[in-house]
Order: C-alpha cells, then structure tokens, then sequence
C-alpha cells in the first residue's frame, strides 16, 4: 500500500513537471501568439484604412479629371463653334445679296428685303452688338436701358436715337412710328411683342442668347443682316483671344496645382431668390471662367431656389450684383448676403469671398453682348486670382472696375 501510494505521488510529481515545463514552454508561445494577432489585427486596420485612403485619392483623382475634361470640354464646343461660324461666313466677306432669308430665335422664317438703314434695338445687349460692328449710323431706336457704349446715351439726349420704352413694356407706337427696316429683339418676355410686330408687318428678328455659343450666332447673324460680316467676324476673333487667354491661364493653374474647380452660387435677385441654371449664358461664362455653377443641374434659365438648396451645396464663392439699387448701396447688398441665417457656415462666406458687381462693369456680366468675353476673363480672375500673379485678398467684395491685365490684348472698347 505504501508502494502503490509512493508511486502515485511520483506519478503526481511528474505529471505536475510535465505541466510546469509545458506552461514554460508554451505561455511565452501563448503570449506571442496573441501579441501576432493584434499585429496582424493592426496590420488589416492599417490595411482598411490604406484602402479607404487611397479610394478617397481614388476618387479624387477622378473628380479632378472629371472637373479638367468638362472645362475643356466647354471650351472646346465654343472653339467649334467659332470655327464653323469663321468657316460659314468667310464666304459672305463680299457685299450681301439682298433679299436674304433667316431663321431667328423663335424658329420664325424672316426674309429681310433689303439692307435695313433704320434699326431698333429693344435690348441693351443689342444695341452693344450694334456698336461693336460699327451699325450704330443705322440705329433710330432703343430700349430704355441701353447705355453703353456711353455716347448711346448722349445720342438718346440729342434726339438722334429714341426710346422705344423698356425691356418688358415694348412701346408698339413708338417703335411703329419711327418706321424702322428691321427690329432685334429677345425671345422670352419679348416673344408677344415680336408677333405683334410682325402682324403689323414690320420686319423682326428675335436673337438666341442662351449661351456664348448663341451670343456668337447672334452677332455673326446680325453681321450678316446688317451687311457688316467682316465687322462682326474681327468681333468674334477678338472674343475668342480673350476667352482662350481665360480659359489657358485657368486651366494651367489648375493643373499645376492639382485643385479642384471653384463652386460658384450665382444670385440673381435675392427675395425670391433667382439664380443661374445650365440656360443660360451666364453658366457658360461661370464654366469657361473655371468655376462649377452649383445650381448648374436645373436645365431652366434663371430658376428660384431655397436658401437651404444654398447651404447645402456649399459654395466656395458668391457673386451678386447691385440689383440696380432696389436693396440700397452695393455693400446693403453684401451684407444681406452675409446676413442669411445659416450662411455663415458656407465656404463663400467663411473665407470672404462674395463679390458684388456694380455700374458698367457689373453690366457685361448680365448682358449676351460682346463683352462676354471681358466678363469670362473678369471671372476667372475673381476665381483664381494666384493664376494671374494676384492674391484672393486683393479682390475687393465690392468690384466696380475692371482688373488690369496688361499680358492680353485689352478689353473690347466701343465708342
């Protein structure tokens, strides 16, 4: 008995070694083990996270190249346009042929009988288009609003152009007793207008102005009218230099830098609030100045949006006009902006850059005249002022001149 109960407790005895030496050898194991898993736990967080990482670059990438192929995209449908209308209308450099017939804006077949001599404007832009042709012996009318060049309005003092009433208010009488040989009008708000002139047998023609590309029908289709084809074509060619010079500064920039494009908010009444939708001129000049139209997703012209619409798509700049002094000075205007419930969390604001365009200079920017292309310039400098050796900080909030750019040929004067 005493054998058998020593022999079990050598058996004990042993058995507890073994287990001694396992645990010694197999704790530190044990331990490293788990040390590996939270390496190896670490390394797959670490690997998520390089994954998401470079998604997010990914994605990046692809946005900045998106951003990049729209900007030349919008650039390149302008540059074949003018290439198209070069091409159209450098076989009418000779006299035109009277009658011609056309095609205006509301799709109206127009036979013009022969060169028109007494012309009336009934939009600013027009009687721009006019001037810068060199057509303005030719004019005998204007809306109320036309005035610049500024010796319009010293003609309409002298009594050697008169007004034909406003924008929205056409005077028919006044319009019909000057018996003109042709009238330009706009479609949109003038479209009644435009028939009931034409019931009264008088010539019409009513000009596209949706984009650059329609300002560049417009002035081409004018040209051709009004027997001024060269005139209107050195127009055009002066326009694309400028805009092409915009368009190469930005795009360079932007490039070099790795940035993505300015999210721009267009306001174009503040109460409702109107802005800027892909109808209209004023989103391609935003595009071919470098800059994103956030509301550029609403295909009318000009629609109303919300506030909130607003904050939510954040913009990183703001531009307003003075809204002809209807909401007191151009910085009342500023400060109602500044001044919205909730906008001081979006970009524009938080980094001072809303701008209030005024006078003359605020007036190229609203009107599908030849000086859109100042307008882009003017634009892209706004946007991306290190592009053009300025500083954001050197854009005043309130602009009223325009930004000097000695290194392109300068901006399109008509007096």
């Amino acid at each position: 008995m005493n054998i058998l109960s020593a022999s079990n407790t050598r058996y004990v005895i042993s058995l507890a070694i073994i287990v001694i030496i396992l645990l010694a050898v197999t704790l530190p194991l044990y331990i490293e083990i788990n040390s590996l898993k939270d390496e190896i736990s670490k390394i797959h967080n670490d690997i998520s996270t390089l994954n998401a990482n470079s998604q997010q670059l990914s994605n990046s990438i692809s946005q900045f190249n998106s951003s990049i192929i729209q900007l030349n995209m919008a650039y390149k449908n302008l540059e074949n346009r003018y290439n198209e209308l070069l091409k159209q209308f450098s076989s009418l450099s000779e006299s035109i042929k009277y009658p011609i017939t056309i095609t205006d804006a509301l799709g109206r077949s127009v036979t013009i009988v022969s060169k028109p001599t007494r012309v009336v404007s009934q939009a600013p832009s027009i009687t721009e288009i006019l001037f810068a042709i060199g057509a303005e012996k030719y004019i005998v009318g204007v809306d109320q609003f036309s005035d610049y060049p500024p010796i319009v309005k010293d003609l309409v003092k002298n009594g050697t152009i008169k007004i034909t009433g406003g924008f929205s208010t056409v005077n028919i009488e006044a319009i019909v007793a000057l018996k003109p040989d042709i009238v330009f009008m706009t479609p949109g708000v003038q479209t009644p207008f435009v028939y009931r002139l034409a019931e009264l047998g008088i010539t019409v023609v009513a000009l596209k102005e949706d984009s650059v590309s329609d300002v560049f029908d417009s002035i081409m289709l004018v040209g051709r009218i009004l027997d001024k084809v060269d005139n209107a074509l050195n127009v055009l060619s002066t326009m694309k230099n400028k805009i092409t010079y915009a368009f190469t500064k930005v795009e360079n920039y932007i490039k070099l830098n790795n940035i993505t494009r300015i999210k721009v908010y267009w306001e174009v009444w503040p109460e409702p609030i109107y802005t800027v939708g892909s109808k209209s001129f004023i989103n391609d000049m935003i595009t071919l100045a470098g800059g994103i139209n956030i509301f550029s997703n609403i295909t009318s012209g000009y629609p109303v949006i919300s506030s909130e619409e607003v904050i939510n798509k954040a913009p990183d700049v703001i531009i307003s006009s003075d809204h002809g002094g209807v909401y007191g000075t151009p910085q009342d205007v500023l400060n109602m902006i500044r001044n919205r419930t909730g906008w001081n969390t979006i970009p524009a604001i938080k980094n001072n850059r809303v701008y209030v365009l005024t006078g003359q200079f605020g007036s190229m920017f609203i009107r599908p005249g030849p000086r859109v292309a100042d307008a882009i310039l003017q634009l892209a400098i706004i946007f991306y002022p290190n592009a053009f050796n300025m500083s954001i900080s050197s854009i005043p909030n309130i602009i009223s001149v325009p930004f000097n750019v000695t290194t392109y040929i300068s901006p399109l004067i008509i007096s």
